[in-house]
């Protein structure tokens, strides 16, 4: 459905190309930089693009919501 999300998926390897890929905006970002960066699940949002909203471990086991639209120009971070 277009607007709406998908259901909650495993990561597939576009989201961990993507995660992979946002990884250094996001420690910038932050300010610090991850032992651990790892996708354990996702949904998708088909807008005027596609939008990724993955739950991840960090460095330590603190599972947060992170944002990422396709064009890696928006970065927002949520705590779950």
């Amino acid at each position: 459905m277009v607007g709406g999300t998908s259901d909650l998926k495993a990561p597939d390897e576009t989201v961990m190309q993507v995660t992979a890929s946002v990884r250094p905006a996001v420690e910038e970002r932050l300010g610090k930089r991850f032992d651990i960066f790892q996708p354990v699940a996702y949904k998708s949002q088909v807008v005027a693009g596609r939008n990724f909203f993955v739950k991840g471990w960090f460095s330590t086991p603190v599972l947060d919501v992170y944002s990422v639209e396709d064009s890696i120009q928006d970065i927002s971070r949520r705590t779950a």
